[in-house]
């Protein structure tokens, strides 16, 4: 099986990535997040107007799993969201044209421990490098902060709860080729 990562090209492409999210966080894990709509089964938020998301197919087309990018200068962030990941203070430090926030990083049951989230993390890294972001930011469970330190994340606020349980802001300074090296991040060949 062949594994595309390619950017969404249509308005369809979007409702299955919408649908695709719905099944992996409603259907498996039962948890309810923002932007959930029961009734037409898709998970769709204010940040999908001006996200980049990529996602992962296989030679059927079918999804596999996807990823998306917001820059801070071009989307407005839900309130809750900016108090704990401190974004105006992040803001004040690092130009917000400049900072990227990573979210809804999914990947479908069948093909989680293959070959899908590293190419859809090294297809977020390159054009996040050549959109000149110099700062990533995303939050996870804390069952995940392990996978998140491996590419180069760092925790970088205090944790918060959030729908079911606690979770843990990082950041990634992703043109700190040394920090990349010295953790032996995958991450770290990608960077020119």
């Amino acid at each position: 099986m062949t594994i595309h990562v390619m950017q969404p090209k249509s308005s369809q492409d979007q409702k299955r990535i919408y649908r695709f999210l719905y099944e992996v966080w409603a259907d498996e894990f039962s948890r309810c997040m923002d932007g959930m709509d029961h009734d037409r089964r898709i998970m769709k938020d204010t940040l999908d107007e001006t996200g980049q998301h990529f996602i992962a197919v296989d030679d059927s087309g079918r999804i596999l799993g996807c990823v998306r990018v917001n820059f801070l200068d071009q989307c407005t962030f839900p309130p809750f969201l900016r108090h704990h990941m401190k974004l105006d203070e992040l803001v004040a430090t690092f130009d917000k044209q400049r900072i990227g926030y990573n979210s809804h990083f999914a990947v479908a049951p069948d093909a989680r421990g293959k070959t899908v989230a590293s190419l859809l993390i090294s297809a977020l890294y390159r054009y996040c490098l050549n959109e000149d972001i110099t700062i990533g930011i995303c939050y996870c469970a804390l069952q995940y902060v392990t996978f998140y330190y491996q590419l180069g994340y760092r925790p970088y606020t205090d944790n918060f709860r959030i729908d079911a349980g606690i979770r843990v802001p990082l950041v990634h300074c992703g043109r700190d080729r040394d920090y990349l090296r010295s953790i032996r991040s995958p991450l770290a060949r990608l960077r020119p």
